[in-house]
């Protein structure tokens, strides 16, 4: 099943869902060769991708692009809504003949900034009211849509969209009706924590065999601070090397799009 966007004017640009992201910045680099306005709007936004790379949030949350079959779901768009920085699904009305709003508009997923994302060194005696993910290089991630659930789905697209690797994972799982975030840790090196404002504890929960010496040194660290719960992994789920599949658009972005 083909994935791919659809323009502004309705046209429709086909592709495999994980070379989605080098269609959007494909898209980038021609919209930035129009003018320098354009090529300066694109710096602007994308000063604060520091993790995750800036074009699909560019092309399908600002310029008005619309993901098709997002997570493999057929005769659904993803849609940007960029005033409030978040996605949301929209499914095809047979009647209506046209894509319509589903479960009533609710966001899906955010952007991946930097700054939406919160994402940060972890520190524990930083106690603020938070749920997230910590990541073996000892970052977290703070939802900024719903909570870890709606976290993870943003997370897997991010790899869907760029790997073919992950996309092959997740492409046929059910991300609807399962924990999302549990299948998530079952296949990436994972700290997923919450902090309970009233007790001042910190409840961390990882999946057994798949995290890093340095989550396991988080997680003697979180023990003094709260409660720790193991889980067992979900048999034949290989783990998978976060750095490759998300963060290797350091190097791409080392230009500053200057040269875009």
């Amino acid at each position: 099943m083909k994935s791919g966007l659809i323009d502004k004017n309705g046209h429709r640009i086909l592709c495999d869902y994980y070379k989605i992201e080098s269609l959007c910045k494909k898209i980038t680099e021609q919209y930035c060769l129009i003018d320098m306005k354009n090529n300066q709007k694109f710096i602007e936004f994308s000063q604060n991708y520091n993790h995750f790379a800036p074009y699909f949030d560019f092309v399908v949350g600002t310029l008005g692009y619309h993901l098709i079959h997002p997570w493999g779901k057929q005769d659904y768009l993803l849609c940007g809504n960029p005033e409030n920085r978040y996605y949301i699904l929209k499914k095809y009305n047979k009647k209506l003949e046209d894509f319509v709003p589903c479960q009533y508009g609710k966001a899906k997923i955010g952007f991946s900034s930097d700054l939406d994302l919160k994402i940060q060194k972890f520190f524990p005696q930083t106690k603020i009211d938070k749920a997230g993910f910590i990541n073996d290089d000892e970052l977290e991630m703070i939802p900024n849509v719903g909570g870890h659930r709606e976290l993870a789905r943003q997370i897997i697209n991010l790899g869907m969209i760029k790997n073919f690797e992950v996309w092959e994972t997740f492409s046929n799982m059910d991300l609807e009706h399962k924990d999302v975030a549990m299948i998530l840790m079952d296949y990436f090196p994972l700290l997923r924590f919450e902090f309970n404002q009233t007790t001042s504890i910190y409840q961390t929960l990882y999946n057994s065999n798949n995290i890093t010496e340095n989550e396991k040194k988080i997680v003697e660290t979180l023990e003094r601070y709260g409660e720790i719960f193991c889980t067992p992994k979900e048999k034949n789920a290989p783990i998978m090397d976060w750095s490759s599949k998300f963060y290797d658009i350091k190097s791409d972005l080392s230009l500053n799009h200057k040269n875009i």
